[in-house]
């Protein structure tokens, strides 16, 4: 080869059978011929990138740019190289100075999403995607991701039909199956066969075969054909007739469909999701033997995977190495054993800690063992790998550790998963910090391995009498005998069993196995009240409350030791410095150990929708305005604002004092307002909460929360911001203006996001059987804090 054209030739050659080094040095050749080809000087940079050497990529392309400033094609290049260098804000610039050149470039539309996505501007890479789309309809890549951006923000109708576009994306993980038989559309299919054809990784598999007793449901059979490492698992699924693997022989089938595809023919929205577990089954035999293995273990038994294959750059991110783990291996009461398999196992033999680690993975098989082994785990804590997938699918109890660019399924800045309830996810907040994850995960863990807390709890008639003016309201939702009837020693009371009543109406205890009841108060972590203490604010206030517990027998010895609860209205502080569970609390005079919990509401499912065109009220209120004086002030300013369409209806009597022939209908005028107003009015009352904030989400509504002392229950846990709308007391006079000016700046997407929020929150954390296990762990981090006290003063 003499010629620069020969050189240029070659070197392309040995770029396309990915010899980079081959075709740098035949591109440098080239140049050394011919120093001012812009399309030796492209490839040429191309090819540094491809090897990674972006430094001399960046030169390359600049130099590009420096002979042909006007083409778009190396500013686009170079804001590629910059932004895998990192640089994310000098890349934006960079792809829109491309742009400005060519409003026709398709690629650095595409290109400008991706850094957008980086750096969480949502819309705007939305939008980016889309004039992509315009330029060039059949742009796979850019309708791909478009199809991740919608899902990831939650808008799945959107989302599942541009990712049927995954098929003709390049290097998708599967390849296209191609039969005589039609794709199924999702109508029924009675005495037909419809095989269910899996792609994509196992984590994809385990999480989209929930798809198949819906499918099964539509009145045929199915045959699913997938790995053999999750043949027993698959067969396990409701509606699963058969399962096929590589190498059996293909029976008779009439219809078929890619697994990933089935969430758009039956129509899943965020709402819809199926989250029910488990529907995975582990063999029983194979759980007997892992319990077997495991019996002597007395310890809290969690599982780890800390990571993944490593064959790409976003697998590489997901990878939280194990080093990071240290801290966790400090706390006691734990035995801890690897998940790990292939890539990642190393590293046990390069930590300090690694002999801590017990590792049974040679006894692994495939997934059925993996999920009988886990089975017989406490806890899973995991990076986003088939592990995790494979827990939430068991129902088992799993922590997810997410890094900052976090797949699409995890959704965005939420703690939980609609896919796996049992599953809480732990986010880097900023790229490439797992130190800031496991510090949160250490202060869960230090909850969970905590030792059992010990109560004492008082007798009515041998420890304490009621003033004789009071009825003994012995906790009618917390307590653990709901007939009232008394047992020969005494009754003994559960002031953290809030009750719910399972299919058959039999009353169940979520918490009475979280703790030990002690017959000493010495001995007892905490000293539980077993009464209500509503009646004695309501007599007597708080002063008068707190005079009547400090003659309880134990009080002055053990006073920071002290439970009591009240679901009353009074937020009256008692002065003492015992824990006080109240459903309505002021941030200005609370008592130093006050935990706020929810009230109780009905679940309102029945009426749930997200369809703005169902809303005919920007917002609505029904109820008693006289118990507070800024609800009179804020229905006149509603009423004042004549833009904002509402729907008050106002009345000068409680509930409970209107005739019995009366409430169902007003009942029923209530919760159909409710659920066809965008938003509720939750102005406080005779208290500083209100039901009606709790009744909102579980509707699916917007909270107006109006007034400024709330304390919101489990604050720490639930961002209220995410989903409520504040009116602080002072500007109640302008509160139409306020709210309807506020829901005017919101999208639909982003209205309709809070209404799930708020619903997707109530469920979690606010739902009858959710409220226990928070009070129970409310009761362990403050024992916790009250270690650590004693330790300061030693």
């Amino acid at each position: 080869m003499t010629s620069a054209e020969d050189f240029y030739r070659s070197g392309n050659a040995n770029a396309t059978r990915g010899d980079y080094d081959g075709a740098i040095a035949a591109y440098l050749q080239a140049l050394q011929l011919a120093p001012r080809q812009p399309a030796v000087l492209n490839n040429l940079g191309l090819a540094y990138v491809e090897s990674g050497r972006l430094d001399e990529a960046k030169v390359i392309f600049e130099r590009f740019i420096a002979l042909d400033p006007e083409n778009a094609e190396p500013w686009n290049n170079l804001a590629v190289v910059v932004q895998m260098a990192g640089d994310l804000e000098t890349a934006t610039e960079l792809f829109r100075k491309a742009l400005a050149l060519n409003p026709q470039y398709a690629e650095a539309w595409y290109n400008l999403g991706f850094a957008l996505e980086e750096q969480r501007n949502w819309s705007d890479a939305i939008t980016c995607n889309r004039r992509a789309i315009l330029v060039r309809t059949d742009y796979a890549e850019a309708h791909f991701n478009l199809a991740l951006l919608h899902l990831l923000t939650g808008k799945f109708h959107e989302g599942w039909q541009e990712y049927e576009w995954r098929w003709v994306t390049k290097g998708f993980s599967t390849p296209r199956r191609h039969f005589a038989q039609p794709q199924w559309d999702g109508s029924p299919f009675p005495g037909r066969t419809l095989l269910v054809h899996m792609e994509q990784g196992f984590g994809d598999i385990i999480q989209f075969i929930r798809y198949v007793p819906m499918v099964a449901g539509r009145g045929g059979g199915v045959i699913v054909a997938g790995p053999p490492e999750l043949r027993g698992l698959l067969a396990s699924v409701d509606g699963v007739d058969r399962v096929l693997v590589d190498g059996d022989t293909w029976p008779e089938f009439h219809l078929h469909i890619p697994l990933m595809s089935l969430p758009l023919v039956l129509g899943t929205e965020l709402e819809t999701i199926p989250g029910q577990v488990p529907y995975l089954q582990p063999e029983q035999q194979k759980v007997k033997d892992w319990a077997l293995r495991l019996e002597s273990d007395r310890g809290f038994k969690v599982g780890l995977v800390w990571s993944g294959r490593l064959n790409t750059e976003k697998n590489r991110r997901r990878a939280c190495p194990l080093e990071y783990f240290a801290s966790l291996f400090g706390i006691a009461g734990i035995s801890w054993y690897t998940l790990q398999m292939g890539e990642g196992r190393e590293q046990l033999e390069t930590v300090p800690f690694g002999g801590q680690i017990r590792d049974l993975t040679s006894l692994i098989k495939d997934f059925g063992d993996t999920a009988a082994f886990i089975a017989n785990l406490d806890l899973i804590i995991s990076i986003d790998t088939s592990v995790c997938h494979l827990a939430g699918a068991l129902g088992k109890e799993v922590w997810t550790l997410l890094c900052r660019s976090a797949d699409w399924r995890w959704l965005l800045d939420r703690n939980d998963s609609p896919w796996y309830p049992a599953m809480r996810l732990f986010r880097q907040e900023q790229t490439g910090d797992w130190s800031s994850v496991m510090a949160r995960v250490e202060d869960a863990l230090q909850e969970c391995a905590a030792p059992r807390l010990k109560l004492y709890f008082y007798r009515s008639g041998i420890d304490y009498l009621l003033p004789p003016l009071l009825h003994a309201m012995k906790i009618p939702l917390l307590y653990d005998d709901p007939q009232g009837r008394q047992e020969v020693e005494g009754t003994r009371y559960d002031v953290l069993s809030i009750w719910q009543e399972d299919e058959l109406g039999k009353p169940v205890s979520p918490c009475r196995d979280s703790y030990d009841e002690v017959d000493s108060p010495a001995d007892a972590d905490f000293i539980v009240f077993p009464e209500r203490i509503d009646e004695l604010l309501e007599n007597f206030g708080g002063e008068g409350t707190a005079r009547f517990l400090h003659q309880l027998p134990h009080f002055a010895t053990h006073e920071e030791k002290h439970v009591f609860l009240t679901v009353h209205d009074n937020s009256d502080p008692l002065g003492i410095k015992s824990v006080i569970f109240r459903t309505s609390a002021s941030a200005f005079n609370a008592d130093p150990c006050t935990y706020v919990f929810p009230y109780r509401t009905e679940d309102f499912s029945r009426y749930l929708h997200y369809d703005l065109a169902r809303m005919d009220y920007h917002t609505g209120f029904i109820g008693f305005t006289g118990s507070s004086p800024i609800r009179s002030l804020l229905m006149d300013s509603i009423m004042r604002e004549k833009r904002l369409v509402s729907y008050l209806d106002t009345s000068e009597r409680f509930y409970g004092h209107f005739p019995e022939n009366e409430l169902p209908r007003r009942r029923a005028r209530f919760l159909e307002y409710m659920a066809r107003s965008l938003t509720v009015l939750c102005p406080r009352g005779t208290g500083e909460n209100t039901f009606r904030f709790f009744e909102a989400m579980s509707m699916g509504r917007i909270p107006v929360l109006v007034g400024d002392g709330c304390i919101l229950p489990f604050a720490s846990h639930i961002d209220y911001d995410a989903f409520i709308m504040r009116i602080p007391e002072q500007d109640v006079y302008r509160a139409g203006q306020l709210l309807y000016e506020w829901i005017s700046r919101q999208s639909e997407t982003e209205l309709l996001g809070r209404c799930r929020r708020a619903r997707q929150v109530w469920e979690k954390y606010c739902r009858y059987s959710r409220i226990s296990p928070m009070l129970l762990g409310m009761l362990q981090r403050h024992k916790q804090r009250l270690v650590k006290d004693e330790r300061k003063k030693m």
